[in-house]
């Protein structure tokens, strides 16, 4: 796959011997960096529909499979790539999503293999080959203050006529999903409330909270034909905060 960077945890371990890890982290940062930022822009612009990538079929076997690439700059698209229901078969990467149709941002669809939060954790892999697990902690909290001042969380837009931050939206719906998951099965609630996550679920850490109801309650509607719930994951009495 040339001129793509692979970012599975493998491949990332295997290049991780201290002469190329700094090498490896550099590129890693300004790779994420750019990542980052562009999945920011577009959920400020609008784009909120979200899905992670469809697994490889044979992902141990090298060259078997190809990503799509971009139809404006031909990049190959491993991280992430935007598609639209008009042009289901057509990719273009995150720096030119304005560029593959003439619908509006809420139509299009954010396909990513990593959520930032994994991303996160395949970047200190090179450190850690350098010094250690130990310093990984401290190591993480000076890539991010390098990458950006503020977290995902605490990007703004305007919502229903007033200016709401990712964070809040998110710990919104978490209140209300945990009424909707309460109740008895409905459907349309369910599925609209499993849709509304997808704006968050590509974020860093800061959406934790979000990503395990989302997950469980999957499971549980296709495990159980219907019922699902919440078992030891949100109190009913206690509000989910997003740190």
């Amino acid at each position: 796959m040339p001129g793509a960077l692979d970012w599975s945890p493998e491949f990332v371990q295997i290049g991780c011997d201290t002469k190329a890890a700094p090498y490896m982290n550099k590129e890693l940062l300004r790779v994420f960096g750019k990542e980052k930022m562009w999945r920011e822009r577009l959920w400020k612009k609008g784009l909120v529909k979200t899905s992670v990538m469809a697994p490889r079929k044979n992902p141990d076997y090298v060259g078997t499979e190809e990503d799509p690439t971009c139809i404006i700059c031909q990049q190959y698209l491993y991280l992430s790539a935007v598609v639209c229901h008009c042009r289901p078969a057509t990719f273009v990467c995150l720096e030119h999503w304005e560029h593959l149709c003439e619908c509006t941002p809420r139509k299009r669809h954010l396909l990513y293999r990593h959520s930032l939060a994994e991303l996160d954790e395949l970047i200190c892999m090179p450190e850690n080959a350098i010094s250690g697990c130990s310093n990984s902690r401290r190591q993480r909290s000076l890539l991010q203050q390098n990458l950006s001042s503020t977290d995902s969380g605490a990007l703004t837009k305007k919502v229903k006529g007033k200016q709401m931050t990712l964070a809040q939206l998110a710990e919104e719906w978490l209140l209300n999903s945990c009424k909707i998951f309460q109740l008895s099965f409905s459907s349309n609630a369910y599925a609209n409330a499993l849709k509304e996550a997808q704006q968050f679920l590509w974020s860093g850490s800061e959406m934790d909270p979000v990503s395990p109801i989302v997950y469980y309650n999957h499971l549980s509607s296709h495990s159980s034909g219907g019922g699902f719930g919440l078992p030891g994951l949100v109190s009913p009495t206690v509000s989910p905060k997003i740190v």
